[in-house]
């Protein structure tokens, strides 16, 4: 199947290797196999970059219901890359500051960036226990865990394309953009939580 996935990839249908790699992947499941092994490892990757081509084919959501539908396929795209990392990174079959582990967790720290709705409740991590996350989290701490992911990749791409390199400085401006947003986003936390104290107590808070 991982053969026949790929190769309708090659002729430009994607929807049937999605398919195919998400039927290869269920077959495989029950076995107690590493994430780094061969074809789950392939297999993986070639899934995550599947649902990816996915996610961005869709619209954007003009309801409710679409606007769930893309948080489910947002979310099951994070979990399909950290699975990749975990397979690249943990099992350690490539070596620190390795162009594929750099490569791996940048697609992951990129996707966390994605919108969902911040009320919509998280989703069973896969591969992210390591960060410290059981849950793929919503809201801003969903951007602390893409900013840690994306240190993380900067760090590596570094090591394996060099300092001065297009995708480190991509990355490198990301993740300084992120960590803006995500102050921003504490100093907002912080004010609110101020109003409603005050509002307890009777009295006013300031910043």
């Amino acid at each position: 199947m991982l053969h026949r996935a790929y190769s309708y990839r090659k002729t430009t249908d994607p929807a049937c290797a999605l398919k195919y790699s998400t039927k290869s992947l269920a077959l495989l499941s029950p076995y107690p196999l590493h994430k780094s092994s061969d074809p789950f490892l392939a297999l993986s990757r070639l899934h995550g970059a599947l649902l990816i081509h996915e996610l961005g084919t869709l619209p954007e959501p003009t309801s409710i219901q679409e606007q769930e539908t893309r948080n489910t396929k947002v979310d099951e795209t994070c979990h399909a890359t950290a699975r990749v990392v975990s397979g690249v990174c943990e099992d350690r079959i490539f070596c620190f500051g390795h162009p594929v582990r750099g490569v791996a967790l940048a697609e992951l720290g990129k996707l966390l960036c994605v919108d969902v709705s911040p009320n919509a409740p998280g989703s069973n991590g896969t591969g992210l226990e390591s960060y410290g996350w059981s849950r793929i989290p919503r809201g801003t701490a969903r951007l602390q865990l893409a900013a840690q992911i994306l240190a993380r990749a900067q760090k590596e791409l570094e090591i394996g394309f060099g300092k001065d390199a297009d995708v480190g400085k991509g990355v490198r401006k990301m993740l300084t953009d992120l960590e803006r947003e995500v102050g921003a986003w504490r100093k907002i936390e912080r004010i609110t939580t101020l109003q409603k104290l005050g509002n307890v107590g009777g009295g006013d808070f300031a910043e």
